[in-house]
């Protein structure tokens, strides 16, 4: 490229000296006869100047005048032709004043030289050569510019005073390349001379796509003159500067070879070389771009939004420190412009100054950088930003070329952090990374960012934690300190190779050093942290002065005095946690059960419920890779007031005083006491290695353990219970309870085998502990007589709590794998009464509400019980055995064997909503005995007066939802009497509403009873409605049969009934009765007076037979073996527990008695009249004839019809009121006006 400047001159120099000539001639052909005509003499003068450049000119005008001091010439269309008479350069127009004074000199100088409109080209040719103005050269030639030939150019330039190229158009293409030809417009020059200063100047426009302008200037100052006269460079002063604006570097692809890794959307580049005694002493570089980037490897890059580098440096250091094959032959010529308003202030004046001196060696720097992105996932996780970084420093090379930045002032800023960082940084070390001596300081930086800065060289553990546990917060006024082998960095290792410190104030941070991952719950986090953090190469601390853990929107436990440590974030992290800890007690029990803590504790605290302050200085040690292995340890200060209660079911512990330290593998008490259940209670001992474990003794007060069960059955229970429970841990480390009791204090009112009275022992004992890895069981004893084990399977959901149980009682039953099995032997079992037992404790205390819990129990798989002597539904049964058991899902199926019972019930669930259904079948079923039987009759006389209302309330539910019902039972005994064989046959229409009764049957030879009906369950007029008929074969002997002997021999007919009873079976009132009842019987006889109707009948028909006795009669004899009758009939209405009847007859060979009235169930009061009319033997055939032939309803209609139409039976019959209760009926004689007067009124009511 120097070549062709010089060959460009030398052409230059040519030009001059055909001007030279032609003004020579001008001189010579003076100065009014040659030059008006000069354009005649061109040609000649087109050959003398072709001969002397060596090249073909050619004038198209040639014009000069002399009219002022100086020539003046102008040519127009000179052409510049190639060998082969092609123009290769044509200057439209070129100017010339020449001083006349140089004619005298033989050394032409102008005034003034112009060129406008322009063209030129240059090209390189495939094998690299340059043409341009006609020549070639070779830019790979090596021969030396003359320096003669130099030396004369360049003197011969700065004698001339301007030279203008003005409006010119350059075009350079290169074939060696894609040959597209680059066009450069408005291309001017100038040059200004005088005798001491010179100044060049030069501009271009390249096409819009590639920038804005270019520009170059230059100046010499102070040029001097030798002992030869010539111009010296010696002491002379000047500069080159060099300005492209707005460039477009992507564009200038075909003409420029760019490194493929930089890409910059607008560059603006100015350069500044000061130049002394002719000699480039500096370089003075400024740099400005937008939307730049570096591209790494792959996908990795550096994007800038904008950027300036001011840089100064050494011409001779840039010339020793360059690449030995890049250093020129001469040194190269660099232009500059002043820096821009941005980079004036500060260094940037002291660079222009010292541009003017001798610069040290070295590159100084300052920089500004706007919007930087990094992206570089072979160095850090994820991309960031910084949104401004500036700085100034010196960048060098030693001895040996290694480099050495310095940088005095750093700045950074973006959101995260804000910071001003100094040192030094010099290749070497252990590896590529260098050697680095940095400190600075950070005003602010964001706790959460921390992470995204961290280069991959820091452990993926550490940066993973940093990044899941740093939340909140900022450091603020953080010292920063790196010194040593960043290939060693950060040093923990080595800490020989280096340092790494970085320390500051934390304020309002958000600490979750273990956060909660899929199914393991986390510790909480540190919330409001304020104090100071340091991390010292991988070791991290913070000191917090005051921090919280939010457990819930109420619960929250203040931290004071905390100490967090990690002493190797990059290996092995363990983190250790001190301090000490206040809170209400329910924190910390949310605490227990949201964080690891409560599986180190196995659950204890899970279900605990607390009241009052706590103190806990605490110590936490979690290995953050295996949490798992965490340790803790501290202990619970128990202010005056606090209470616990571990469990729901378990008593509250009040009045806690005293400490209780704990660790994860154990608790210890220490003076630790309180009240339970109405009792003092201490704790003692402790849990873990070298203890005998947690001891809790006390006494419980009878009233606070019947308020505390909150059921009536615990009245049963009196006396003080004195208890000791033993907490400890077995062999494997799981966690085992115990309790006992002897109750010897303690009376208990409960049916055998368990009635005990006070001061008489009964061993109770409770152990709970782990059976394997998934399950624990709890076992419980009573003396000898009982045991129970419970299995609760932790590693599924506990619904219910416990999935399998035994409970024996004179047995041993084995544990099954699902379901509760229980069996039961005892000599005497009154199940009745245990049922009142268990019922009792299900029912709370008045003013007590039950709020329902999940379940406990497992369901039943299987139930034996056996007794010599058992009561169940008030039946007593001999030699019982009852087994139930599951045969598979959604059966049961109950076999029950006993001198009364032995049958097989099978109930069948549904899954559709409806309640299954109950099919028994029974060999024998007794309900009552003989004995049973006499001693109701016997009560019955006995028993009071029934009370208003006479409503008897049952314990059924509210709600029933019965099963649908078939029972077949082949001998049903009832009061110890064979009564028949029994069918019943019953479905749940409408689940919890509607149950249907679709056959009642009891068949016996001597009668059959036959039925159906509906049980309403639910709403307004719930009960039972039942239609019912009996059809008697022999009366008497079914009577017979089922226990009433002599009662009634014959008899035969029908009996039917259509009842509702509402309310039943809730409540057995005899007001909710209504219905009708009609009967029909006939040939039979009354024998005895076992029940009240023969016992009425009979004392009706014998007091009126009495009254014939005078008359001689012997109607007694027709009596004297029971009270024959032909017919018994009639219809009962029943309303409201009232049975009210006008026709109740009995029509017989003694007598014939007609009955109406009322009977009061509820009161079991009688209010009726009768009439007896005994049988004559003249008229009571016709009697009895006229009765069969014309029923009569009512007494006053007997009479009235009959009787006063025959005075004899008038006279024979009697009228009677019949009053009082069942039991004891008055009955009395009614007068015969009376009658009369019931006719005149109407019958009675």
């Amino acid at each position: 490229m120097i070549r062709f400047s010089f060959s460009v001159l030398a052409w230059l120099f040519r030009l001059l000296v055909v001007v030279y000539f032609l003004v020579a001639l001008g001189i010579i052909g003076l100065r009014y006869a040659v030059l008006p005509g000069i354009d005649h003499w061109k040609e000649p003068i087109a050959r003398s100047v072709s001969s002397v450049l060596n090249t073909s000119v050619r004038f198209g005008r040639l014009q000069a005048s002399w009219a002022s001091r100086n020539p003046r010439f102008e040519i127009s269309e000179l052409e510049i032709l190639d060998p082969n008479g092609r123009p290769v350069v044509v200057l439209p127009s070129v100017r010339a004043e020449l001083d006349w004074r140089s004619l005298f000199s033989l050394q032409p100088r102008f005034v003034s030289l112009v060129v406008q409109n322009s063209h030129f080209d240059v090209r390189r040719d495939t094998q690299g050569r340059i043409w341009a103005l006609g020549q070639a050269f070779d830019p790979r030639d090596t021969e030396p510019v003359q320096p003669g030939a130099q030396a004369r150019f360049v003197h011969w330039l700065l004698e001339q005073q301007q030279l203008d190229l003005v409006d010119a158009s350059v075009r350079w293409i290169d074939e060696s390349r894609t040959g597209q030809p680059l066009e450069l417009q408005r291309v001017s020059a100038q040059w200004r001379a005088s005798r001491t200063d010179q100044r060049f100047s030069m501009s271009a426009q390249p096409p819009s796509a590639l920038g804005e302008r270019l520009d170059a200037s230059f100046e010499l100052s102070d040029v001097g003159l030798n002992e030869d006269g010539r111009f010296t460079l010696l002491g002379s002063r000047g500069s080159v500067f060099a300005h492209v604006p707005g460039m477009h570097p992507a564009a200038w692809a075909p003409w420029v070879d760019l490194p493929h890794e930089l890409g910059v959307s607008t560059l603006e580049l100015a350069a500044w070389v000061p130049l002394l005694d002719g000699l480039p002493q500096s370089l003075i570089a400024r740099l400005a771009l937008d939307q730049g980037r570096w591209a790494l490897d792959g996908q990795s890059g550096i994007n800038l939004g904008s950027a300036q580098l001011l840089a100064v440096a050494g011409w001779d250091w840039l010339i020793r420190s360059a690449p030995a094959d890049t250093v020129p032959g001469t040194p190269p010529v660099l232009d500059t412009v002043p820096p821009s308003p941005e980079l004036r202030a500060g260094p940037v004046q002291h660079a222009t100054a010292a541009g003017r001196e001798r610069v040290p060696d070295g590159l100084s720097y300052w920089f500004g950088l706007s919007q930087i992105d990094f992206d570089l996932p072979e160095m850090f996780q994820a991309p960031f930003r910084i949104d401004r970084i500036t700085g100034y420093g010196k960048a060098s090379l030693d001895e040996q070329g290694t480099p050495d930045l310095v940088f005095h002032a750093l700045d950074l800023e973006n959101p995260d952090l804000k910071a001003t960082l100094s040192g030094r940084w010099r290749a070497g070390g252990d590896g590529p990374e260098g050697v680095i001596d940095l400190h600075g300081h950070m005003p602010r930086a964001l706790i959460d960012a921390i992470d995204n800065y961290l280069p991959l060289d820091v452990d993926h553990d550490a940066r993973t934690w940093m990044a899941e546990s740093l939340k909140e917060g900022t450091l603020e006024d953080v010292v920063v300190r790196v010194q040593g082998d960043l290939h060693h960095f950060p040093f923990q290792s080595e800490p020989g190779k280096g340092d790494f410190l970085v320390e500051g104030r934390v304020v309002g941070a958000l600490i979750d050093y273990l956060p909660a991952t899929a199914g393991v719950p986390g510790w909480p986090a540190l919330q409001r942290l304020e104090g100071r953090a340091r991390l010292h190469r991988a070791d991290l601390s913070i000191r917090g002065d005051a921090a919280v853990m939010v457990l819930a929107e109420t619960h929250t436990i203040h931290l004071e005095g905390i100490e967090a440590r990690i002493p190797d974030i990059e290996q092995n992290s363990v983190l250790s946690v001190q301090g000490v800890t206040r809170g209400n007690a329910q924190a910390y029990l949310a605490l227990a059960k949201g964080s690891p803590l409560g599986a180190l504790l196995e659950g204890v605290l899970d279900e605990a419920r607390a009241d009052g302050q706590w103190q806990v200085p605490v110590e936490l040690v979690i290995p953050l890779l295996n949490s798992d292995d965490s340790r803790v340890a501290g202990h619970i200060l128990f202010e005056k007031g606090s209470t616990l209660q571990l469990m729901p079911e378990l008593p509250e512990l009040t009045a806690l005083q005293g400490k209780l330290a704990f660790t994860e593998s154990g608790l210890k008490a220490e003076a630790l006491k309180g009240r339970a259940l109405g009792g003092d209670i201490t704790l003692s001992g402790g849990l873990g290695a070298r203890q005998k474990g947690l001891i809790l003794q006390g006494q419980a007060a009878d009233k606070a353990l019947q308020s505390y069960l909150g059921l009536q059955g615990g009245r049963r229970i009196q006396g003080n219970l004195h208890y000791r429970v033993r907490i400890d841990r077995d062999k494997a480390g799981s966690l085992v309870l115990e309790a006992s009791s002897d109750l010897k204090s303690v009376a208990l009112d409960l049916p055998a085998p368990f009635a005990k009275v006070q001061g008489k022992p009964l061993p109770v004992s409770l152990d709970w502990r782990r059976r394997d890895a998934s399950s624990r069981l709890l076992s419980v004893t009573v003396a000898d007589q009982a045991v129970v084990s419970l299995l609760h399977q932790t590693s599924r959901p506990a619904d219910p709590y416990f999935s399998a149980g035994a409970l024996g009682v004179g047995k041993t039953p084995a544990l099954p794998a699902a379901g509760l099995v229980v069996d039961i032997s005892s000599a005497d079992l009154d199940l009745d009464a245990w049922r009142v037992v268990i019922n009792e404790f299900s029912v709370p205390l008045a003013g007590e509400t039950t709020v329902p819990s999940p379940a406990i129990f497992p369901p039943l798989a299987q139930v034996r019980v056996q007794s010599t002597h058992a009561r169940l539904l008030g039946q007593a049964l001999d030699h019982f055995t009852i087994t139930a058991q599951r045969p598979q899902a959604l059966q049961l199926r109950v076999d029950v064997v006993s001198s009364q019972v032995a049958g097989t019930a099978f109930w069948r669930a549904s899954d559709q909503g409806i309640p299954g259904r109950v099919d028994a079948k029974f060999d024998r079923l007794a309900l009552g005995t003989e004995t049973d039987a006499q001693d109701a009759a016997q009560n019955g006389s006995r028993q009071p007066p029934a009370q208003e209302g006479g409503a008897v309330t049952s314990s059924f539910a509210e709600e029933l939802d019965i099963p649908g019902v078939s029972l077949y039972v082949k001998n049903f005994r009832l009061y110890g009497r064979e009564v028949g064989e029994l069918t019943v046959m019953g479905l749940n229409q409408e689940r919890g509403r509607l149950w249907r009764l679709d056959e009642l049957r009891l068949e016996h030879p001597a009668a059959t009873l036959t039925g159906s009906g509906m049980w309403r369950l639910a709403g307004p007029e719930r009960g039972l409605k039942l239609s019912a008929s009996a059809d008697v074969r022999d009366l008497g002997a079914y009577l017979d049969q089922i226990g009433h002997e002599g009662v009634m021999t014959d008899g035969k007919g029908n009996v039917s009934a259509d009842i509702v009873w509402r309310n039943m079976p809730w409540a057995f009132d005899r007001a909710d009765l209504n219905g009708e009842l009609t009967f029909e019987l006939s040939n039979g006889r009354f024998m005895t007076v076992n029940s009240y109707t023969a016992r009425l009948l009979a004392l009706l028909s014998l007091q009126s037979v009495s009254r014939l006795a005078r008359l001689e009669f012997k109607p007694a004899q027709a009596a004297e073996n029971g009270f024959p009758f032909d017919t018994l009939k009639g219809k009962v209405q029943l309303q409201k527990g009232i049975l009210k009847t006008r026709d109740y007859r009995v029509t017989g060979p003694v007598a014939t008695i007609v009955i109406e009235g009322t009977v009061n169930l509820v009161r079991e009061a009688l209010d009726l009249e009768a009439v007896v009319v005994p049988n004559l033997d003249v008229s009571g055939a016709a009697v009895a004839a006229g009765i069969a032939i014309n029923p009569i309803v009512g007494v006053g209609a007997f009479l009235t019809q009959w009787l006063l139409q025959a005075p004899l039976s008038r006279a024979m019959s009697v009228q009677y009121h019949i009053d009082g209760r069942w039991s004891d009926p008055v009955i009395r004689e009614t007068a015969a006006r009376e009658v009369t007067d019931q006719k005149a009124a109407g019958p009675a009511h």
